[in-house]
């Protein structure tokens, strides 16, 4: 059975990991799926998830049950995943206590795969092949394909704050409200807020290539403990890879559909680390713009196995003609634990580093974000997390500063959060 389960959680990271592996993701659902019996070819999983803390004046908390299951006959997989979600602000200013909770999907689709292609339906959650422009849970459909280091994909949805990444089953969207006017980007229903995408990426180095991602979503499958190998190490100067992407933004919602076209490499800087660009022409009537993305990473592998990753993005936006603010709306580069800065945001400064200590199951991340103009949002984190009980248990804390011009003074996090996985 061990084979099985292998399989099924390549299936559910395929995509995920290579492309968008986030850099801290707190939950290992995914990782931790199990026979329901012996020679069974039903898996299952469960997490619960307990936090609390401290928000500018505010006492916050939550609490997550999340289930998930597994059906896969040969080339044909079923998963389901579901939720339910709690959430609590008592806000000392105003002498009021909030609270809320709900059930709802995480995933529910079917697949049928390959060595070479998976072709998923449902609701699922759906990344282009570039460096960031879609990362997003739709309902939908998506095709992967790979082959001679060529990477194929082609997907549509459509999004709703219902389901969305960032939206209203966000595990953060009630507690961390110190600035109520940045709400969802999504539609109320089906059809409202839509995307289709097509994107190929040529991988020259054979390695897989890291997409900018820094997102944190509480239902991403990375393993932040993998071993690692050689290809945390220098590489030899030249290009490591190349892409292109056509996407479009669609719906009720829209004046006039958006249409985006972009090309992107990454480039071996030796003992430097690897850099990445991309740059995006938005088209639209009256909605014309470059969209541009530069990243440059480093990483430090010592012999014990530790590895340390130095990272700094620039993302900006030129307006061709008249201002414009249409822009994609699903990347979800969720920057910053509290602001969750996208590309709405535009421009945006990101530097970060991460520390993992792989023997010890320790890791710590230090991240700054910057909005460049509009309401100058500014954010500094730190987190620390480890993994105990053979990780079935996760301890992290998290603490923070943040500031923008809608805030009178910093305000300031302060949370620890419990995952329990069976």
């Amino acid at each position: 059975m061990s084979k099985i389960k292998t399989i099924i959680i390549a299936l559910l990271c395929f995509w995920t990991s290579h492309s968008f592996a986030q850099w801290e993701c707190r939950s290992h659902l995914a990782s931790n799926l199990k026979p329901l019996y012996e020679n069974s070819n039903l898996s299952w999983a469960a997490e619960l998830e307990a936090s609390g803390g401290y928000l500018t004046n505010s006492y916050i908390g939550n609490g997550m049950a999340f289930l998930g299951a597994d059906l896969t006959f040969n080339r044909v997989q079923f998963y389901a995943e579901g939720a339910y979600k709690y959430w609590y602000n008592q806000d000392l200013d105003l002498d009021e206590t909030f609270t809320k909770s709900r059930f709802g999907l995480r995933e529910l689709s079917a697949s049928y795969f390959s060595n070479n292609f998976n072709l998923r339906l449902g609701l699922h959650q759906i990344q282009a092949g570039d460096f960031f422009l879609l990362n997003e849970r739709a309902l939908g459909a998506s095709f992967n394909y790979s082959a001679s280091n060529t990477k194929l994909v082609l997907a549509t949805g459509t999004v709703t704050k219902d389901f969305s990444r960032n939206g209203i089953f966000c595990s953060t969207a009630y507690i961390y409200d110190i600035v109520p006017t940045r709400t969802p980007t999504a539609g109320t229903d089906f059809g409202e807020t839509n995307f289709a995408t097509l994107s190929f990426q040529k991988d020259l180095s054979h390695k897989p290539t890291k997409a900018s991602s820094s997102s944190e979503d509480e239902f991403e499958t990375f393993d932040e403990f993998t071993d690692f190998d050689e290809s945390s190490k220098s590489n030899p100067f030249g290009f490591a890879s190349y892409g292109g992407i056509i996407y479009s933004e669609f719906g009720s919602f829209y004046d006039n559909p958006l249409i985006d076209f972009g090309l992107n490499t990454a480039i071996n800087l030796g003992p430097i680390g690897t850099a990445k660009a991309e740059g995006i022409y938005q088209l639209g009537n009256d909605n014309k713009a470059w969209i541009l993305f530069a990243q440059l990473e480093k990483e430090f592998q010592s012999k014990s196995g530790n590895l340390t990753t130095l990272q700094a993005t620039y993302l900006t936006k030129h307006d061709i003609g008249e201002s414009t603010a249409s822009l994609p709306r699903f990347s979800n580069l969720i920057l910053g634990e509290v602001f969750r800065m996208d590309l709405v945001d535009l421009p945006l400064i990101n530097a970060s580093l991460k520390q993992q200590f792989t023997n010890s199951e320790l890791s710590f991340k230090l991240q700054y974000t910057q909005q460049l103009k509009a309401e100058q949002l500014k954010e500094l984190d730190f987190s620390v997390g480890k993994f105990y009980l053979k990780k079935h248990l996760r301890l992290t804390a998290i603490t923070g500063v943040m500031n923008s011009d809608d805030l009178n003074e910093w305000a300031k996090l302060a949370r620890l959060e419990m995952r329990v996985f069976f």
